[in-house]
């Protein structure tokens, strides 16, 4: 009778046996928690294993170590940047595109993410996997460059010396939100991640002005053209 209750004991005790995606799923799903909770760096491949509940044999059948794991991993998690710059050349209005960009980026990075981990990764440590993926998402920013430039061309509003200023500000605010607030701002607060956005749309707007000034000067040089005033006149014109 002893070992036959044992013997039920053992059955319901066993763990339901998982599929291949099923445990690449919990590697994964228990990576992301562990590396949003302490980092990359912190991050150990026994907690991973700990948290998946697998056993050291079912990981290192599928990756020779950490870094593999890592490589894959960011990879696949890498997409934010992209998607963000994909939807942000859809739109109409150039300058409303990169509003939305930015206010994209400040809600992703403003709280505890994979992807403000991946950059304070990146920015703390230089491997092979940091400088892909930093690599990576320069490529994906070239289009959406080339876009602004197009329509920016022969004004002297600079749009991606100041797209990169802001996304470089942001970049700081967020990755330097538990160290100690900026010039006041704490991006940890609610109301000051507000204000941030309540900035981005100002500049955004003075942007849009300068635009609209520039084209009506060009509208201005272009009617005098046609009246055959010359080039020298019509630049102290429109410069004034």
């Amino acid at each position: 009778m002893g070992s036959i209750i044992s013997s039920e004991s053992n059955q319901k005790a066993r763990k339901p046996r998982r599929t291949k995606a099923d445990l690449e799923k919990a590697i994964r799903v228990a990576a992301e928690k562990l590396i949003v909770e302490r980092g990359f760096s912190d991050t150990l491949v026994t907690d991973i294993m700990k948290m998946a509940d697998i056993e050291p044999t079912v990981f290192y059948k599928r990756y020779k170590n950490i870094s593999e794991f890592y490589s894959e991993f960011v990879k696949e998690r890498d997409y934010w940047f992209s998607d963000i710059i994909k939807n942000a050349m859809k739109g109409e209005d150039l300058m409303d595109d990169v509003y939305s960009m930015l206010c994209c980026l400040l809600s992703e990075l403003s709280g505890k993410s994979l992807m403000l981990e991946l950059l304070r990764w990146e920015v703390a440590q230089g491997n092979d996997i940091t400088n892909y993926t930093s690599k990576l998402r320069e490529e994906h920013t070239l289009p959406l460059a080339g876009k602004y430039l197009s329509h920016y061309f022969g004004t002297n509003v600079d749009i991606v010396a100041w797209s990169a200023l802001l996304i470089g500000g942001i970049y700081y605010l967020c990755l330097h939100k538990d160290r100690a607030p900026f010039c006041g701002i704490d991006v940890n607060n609610p109301e000051h991640v507000e204000r941030l956005r309540m900035a981005l749309h100002s500049i955004v707007e003075q942007l849009r002005w300068l635009m609209e000034k520039q084209s009506e000067k060009e509208k201005i040089a272009e009617n005098l053209r046609k009246q055959g005033v010359s080039e020298d006149i019509i630049k102290k014109c429109v410069s004034l």
